[in-house]
């Protein structure tokens, strides 16, 4: 369940020998910027330009930039000219030096919960102090809160009264050192008590991480997001920031997903990269975004299917989906997997293909529901619905689809702007699924004939599946057949213009 990460380097070693990849090992940019090589401001011959530091100096050139540096500096949360404050991430892991110790850890998150683990069973006493609450990742259903590995510390607090997790404003507090005796102390600008015994051995910061803003020049700096506290860069939902060129993935880019899917994470952002690379085939090799193609009549066994198999939209709910897009003119549909929410309105754009009006969409979405949890929310009272028409009430990840006779606009996307808990724009008509513990849609009544019932009024089509025999049965009564005796008709050599 949690492999350990030696494995993912040599994975990652592994791949790069076998496809014989041009890694430049051992570079540190420590400047990035942007320069015309006509001599210009600004204008198409524009090049970014890199320079190394270390023993190794050297300068890159390239017309487009990715950048993927993840978490590179130490976020030390004002505590960084302590010098009696350890940090996280140099901590001696020998627990010699800890034993008897009254230890005061700063942070809240799973670094902070996974050292205290580390040290109960021989510190004196552990206190975590931080500035906002405990998040639990099973309560709010983001990874990046507190995951059950690292939570064995909270129940000792609330067991055994042997620690202590207590929550003040850092901006409120100093940590100081205590020259008559050596102790480490919290002092409160506003005198009030935090914690009792306020006298500590050991000091340990566990505020984590943040992006490296310093190695870029004013053209192409991306500045800080607005949201998450300046923890990440400032980019767009196409993943580029400053220019069309510049592009930034990986954990850096979880800013557009932050506290609700797993962006930051690798079982999250190996799908938003392939997001990107899809996006870059088009943008600069006109190569047409992967899809595939049915007829209509295939629909409901291929979206059931696909439903069991989607990976990348299960874990990036809510901000990767599959769209299918319906031409009535030809009775066949395409299927566009693992595409960003977020830019239904530049599909044309970004996937490559040109929709004319008999072109419709369908946006299928796995999402929890409006009211799932958030911290102190005792999700496990929470069961699925049992019926269709309580689908909508659901607060478990359920999949839903949002049809459209046309592509929404950039006017809906703002307008979704105002509507945080939304995940798309007001669609034409809507299909719930309820939600299954083993996200396996499968039954007959409730999801099979469902969707083919929905599938039947947005296409005006009897979508039924049939045998030969009742398809010419069909053909001698009816004046209209089902598309699924089409194939039928055409192979037993009667020509569809007659019927």
């Amino acid at each position: 369940m949690f492999p350990s990460a030696d494995y993912m380097v040599q994975y990652l070693k592994e791949y790069a020998e076998t496809l014989k990849l041009n890694i430049h090992y051992n570079r540190e940019v420590e400047y990035s910027s942007k320069f015309n090589k006509d001599g210009l401001n600004s204008g198409e011959n524009d090049l970014f330009i890199l320079f190394t530091a270390g023993e190794i100096r050297k300068v890159y050139t390239c017309k487009v930039l990715i950048v993927g540096t993840g978490w590179a500096v130490v976020n030390k949360a004002g505590f960084d000219e302590q010098s009696y404050i350890w940090g996280y991430e140099d901590m001696d892991l020998d627990l010699a030096k800890y034993r008897g110790k009254n230890i005061l850890i700063l942070g809240k998150g799973n670094s902070a919960m996974e050292t205290a683990n580390h040290l109960r069973d021989v510190a004196s006493r552990i206190t975590v102090l931080s500035t906002q609450r405990a998040k639990l990742s099973w309560q709010t259903h983001y990874v990046g809160h507190i995951r059950a590995i690292n939570s064995e510390f909270i129940d000792l607090y609330q067991l055994k009264s042997l620690n202590i997790i207590a929550q003040r404003d850092f901006n409120n507090i100093t940590i100081v050192k205590n020259s008559a005796n050596g102790k480490i102390e919290i002092k409160d600008h506003l005198d009030n008590e935090i914690v009792p015994y306020n006298q500590f051995d050991i000091a340990i910061r566990c505020t984590g991480f943040t992006w490296d803003s310093t190695i870029y020049g004013k053209r192409i700096a991306p500045g800080n997001s607005l949201k998450n506290s300046g923890k990440f860069p400032k980019i767009g939902d196409d993943f580029t920031s400053r220019t069309p060129e510049f592009y930034i993935i990986g954990t850096i880019a979880h800013s557009l997903d932050f506290g609700k899917s797993a962006g930051g994470f690798i079982h999250g952002y190996r799908y938003t990269d392939k997001v990107v690379h899809n996006i870059m085939e088009q943008r600069y090799h006109g190569v047409l975004w992967p899809s595939t193609e049915m007829p209509v009549h295939r629909m409901e066994t291929y979206m059931l299917k696909r439903l069991s198999e989607m990976a990348g939209p299960y874990q990036m709910f809510s901000f990767l989906g599959d769209v299918f897009v319906i031409d009535k003119s030809t009775g066949t549909a395409r299927h566009f997997p693992e595409y960003p929410l977020k830019l239904i309105h530049r599909f044309s754009e970004i996937t490559g293909y040109k929709l004319s009006q008999s072109h419709s969409l369908i946006v299928l979405n796995l999402e929890y529901g409006k009211n799932f949890g958030g911290p102190g929310f005792d999700v496990l009272v929470n069961t699925p619905s049992e019926f269709t028409e309580d689908a909508h009430l659901d607060d478990l990840i359920h999949p839903v689809w949002y049809y459209y006779e046309s592509i929404p606009t950039e006017s809906d996307m703002r307008l979704l702007e105002m509507e945080p808990k939304e995940h798309l724009p007001v669609p034409d008509d809507i299909y719930i699924f309820a939600s299954n513990v083993l996200t396996e849609w499968i039954l007959q009544l409730p999801h099979s004939l469902q969707l083919r019932r929905f599938l039947e009024k947005i296409t005006d089509n009897d979508l039924r599946s049939m045998t030969i025999k009742s398809c010419f049965t069909s053909l001698l009564t009816h004046t209209q057949i089902p598309n699924g005796c089409h194939r039928y008709v055409i192979d037993s050599g009667v020509s569809m213009a007659t019927i």
